[in-house]
């Protein structure tokens, strides 16, 4: 005779083995968990900041330099950068490190043949393993920092519309790859002139290619728009799309009509001499007071080659570098502000920061993101490390291998009239008590 009953077909389970399992199943969890616990503390930010930064600086040099000294240099750029102050000052408010001029001596020192070649490879080793395999769009854009010193002291500048008292900018161009949520700078270029910015393109397209990426389309800044542009994207079969730099009887031409619509346009060569026709898309939007209270027609221009797609998702495919240009003004952040007229360091500078942009985005993936269900697979939990949050622990962490200023003594008795100030203070502070 069986004493058990069987129930569905299986065997009883007493409540002391429903428990061991149970706790069974949470071991393993937390056994998994413990495995995977990702911790990111200041010191370790600063490491791979440094891990970065350091070998970009050795290969920019023309001759060699003890690594305590580009070590210290590393470190308080970073600082000087995230305090949007000189290396001058950062090193004023440390105690400790070298003095302002041993750092400031391996910047005399950039060679400016190897100086590219050293972001170039930096930039490409430190972002290869983080980049997707399928196409993707690549975003180039031109960026003008101002120069107001005096322009016979320093080369390499750049003519361009007046901004902030000035109308000589110092030109770079970053490339992007905007691919789920995280974006990557795959490049940064010395632009010397505007006469060749299909060159600059030109260039980006090989460094997408030697990272093994397929460029589906280029997003391209508005300062790219020109006949010489227009033609080298035309011969190569290229797609992209870039809006128009146009005057007010364009624009007034082209705002017509309530739909959105899509034209033809001349474009003329600098001498007048020779044209080419492209694709305008005219995207109307309407606004309904949800931004500033605006409201009527917003009509947006964009300039398409290759495959013409629908205007209003022409719109919405451009509107990806809108985070890209978020993520740029994050850089401009981190990017140390300099007097010096050396265009070497400012490109150096320059870089830095995009540099310290994408090691934030690769410590994002790393230390902020978790496993979910879905096509993406993963989640990015951006409140967890935004770059105000990192910028505070790299301080930290700088802080305490170099020290900050907290007192400033002097010898001597001050000036008589300050002595006397003093002393009257002194005394009705000692009459009120």
């Amino acid at each position: 005779m069986v004493s058990m009953s069987l129930r569905d077909g299986r065997a009883p389970t007493s409540s002391r083995q429903a428990k061991f399992g149970r706790d069974l199943k949470l071991a393993r969890t937390e056994r998994r968990k413990r495995r995977w616990k990702r911790r990111l503390t200041a010191t370790e930010a600063l490491r791979r900041v440094i891990a970065v930064l350091f070998p970009l600086m050795v290969m920019a040099l023309a001759k060699e330099f003890p690594e305590k000294t580009l070590k210290d240099s590393c470190r308080l750029i970073v600082k000087a950068g995230l305090e949007n102050t000189t290396l001058t000052a950062a090193r004023e408010n440390a105690k400790r490190g070298k003095s302002r001029r041993q750092l400031w001596r391996p910047l005399e020192n950039l060679s400016k043949r190897k100086l590219q070649r050293a972001i170039t490879t930096t930039i490409r080793e430190q972002v290869r393993p983080w980049l997707p395999k399928g196409a993707v769009d690549l975003a180039i854009d031109l960026h003008l920092i101002p120069y107001a010193g005096i322009t016979s002291l320093t080369s390499r500048l750049l003519r361009s519309q007046a901004k902030q008292g000035t109308n000589r900018f110092h030109g770079y161009s970053t490339a992007y790859i905007a691919y789920e949520d995280h974006r990557f700078s795959i490049g940064c270029r010395w632009i010397l002139t505007r006469k060749h910015l299909f060159r600059v393109i030109e260039k980006h397209l090989k460094e997408a290619e030697a990272l093994g990426l397929k460029v589906r389309r280029l997003l391209l800044d508005r300062e790219f728009y020109c006949y010489e542009v227009a033609v080298f994207l035309a011969e190569r079969g290229i797609a992209y799309i870039m809006p128009p730099r146009s005057g007010k009887k364009m624009e007034a031409k082209w705002k017509r009509g309530r739909r959105s619509y899509t034209t033809k346009h001349t474009l003329k060569s600098p001498d007048r001499k020779k044209s080419i026709e492209v694709t305008i898309q005219i995207v109307v939007r309407y606004k309904r007071g949800r931004i500033r209270g605006e409201r009527g027609a917003e009509y947006l221009s964009y300039v398409v080659g290759g495959r013409v797609l629908p205007p209003k998702q022409t719109r919405e495919l451009y509107r990806r570098r809108f985070g890209i240009e978020t993520s740029y003004r994050k850089a401009e952040e981190g990017r140390p502000r300099t007097n010096s007229h050396d265009p070497s360091v400012r490109f150096l500078f320059f870089a830095v920061s995009v540099v310290v942009e994408n090691e934030w985005v690769i410590m994002k993936l790393i230390y902020a993101s978790e496993r979910r269900l879905g096509r993406k697979g993963y989640a990015v939990r951006t409140e967890l490390l935004r770059f105000g949050r990192l910028a505070g622990m790299l301080l930290t962490a700088v802080r305490k291998i170099h020290g900050d200023v907290v007192e400033v003594s002097a010898e001597g008795p001050p000036p008589r009239w300050v002595a006397l100030i003093v002393t009257t203070e002194l005394r009705e502070r000692m009459a009120n008590d």
